[in-house]
């Protein structure tokens, strides 16, 4: 009787460890900012609905903004911010483990800006030619239709990986890394950089949001506008 329990009690506690950190995270990011035309498809609905400011976002929501949209979602967990422009499509992708919450953006088309705040994040966007993940703190993602994505470094290193050669590339300041089916190149940034939306002024704001335990918190963030 006693190895019974013994046995229950062992599968008990590695069912509690799966589910603990191995499930799809919920509020995982916030809109703080939307113009123009952009919808959001929840994980598992049919149909799209328009994006709206202060929307929570979680593992498996779908974002599309049209021809002149543009959003501003900012991460929960470590303060990450993107700015997606007009033509674009991602899907936020995002669990638990062991080592924190495993964040990711997957987009096949479309123009996004990352900056990462805290240090040792696992923030990282993928597409269909390549990963780009975390080492330094601020880039532009573009995605041609054919999956050719296109890393421009502004701040820090970025390592960008090509999936179908398997290389890793870092990408640095004033540098652009293209990476596609023929391949990873990084070269040296050619002309003007993308403006991700207003003047750039740094401005700090306070997000109310409620974690899963129905707990009030605020999250304050400082952002380049």
């Amino acid at each position: 009787m006693k190895r019974y329990a013994k046995t229950f009690a062992l599968l008990l506690c590695v069912l509690l460890a799966v589910s603990a950190f191995a499930v799809p995270a919920q509020n995982v990011a916030i809109t703080y900012k939307v113009k123009g035309s952009v919808e959001l498809t929840k994980s598992g609905a049919k149909q799209s609905v328009p994006l709206t400011a202060a929307t929570h976002l979680s593992d498996g929501d779908k974002i599309k903004t049209g021809k002149d949209g543009y959003c501003f979602l900012i991460f929960v967990e470590d303060k990450t911010q993107i700015k997606v422009r007009e033509n674009s499509e991602l899907t936020i992708s995002a669990s638990r483990t062991d080592k924190g919450l495993d964040q990711q953006v997957n987009t096949n088309i479309g123009e996004i800006w990352s900056h990462v705040t805290k240090k040792g994040s696992n923030f990282r966007i993928s597409t269909p030619t390549s990963v780009a993940s975390v080492k330094g703190t601020m880039w532009w993602t573009i995605v041609n239709e054919d999956g050719t994505t296109s890393i421009i470094g502004l701040d820090g290193v970025v390592s960008l990986h090509n999936n179908k050669n398997g290389n890793t590339e870092d990408v640095g300041v004033g540098q652009t890394g293209v990476s596609g089916p023929n391949g990873l190149t990084i070269g040296q940034t050619q002309g003007g950089i993308l403006n991700p939306d207003g003047t750039g002024a740094t401005r700090t704001i306070r997000i109310p949001f409620r974690d899963s335990d129905g707990n009030e918190h605020n999250l304050f963030i400082e952002y380049e506008e």
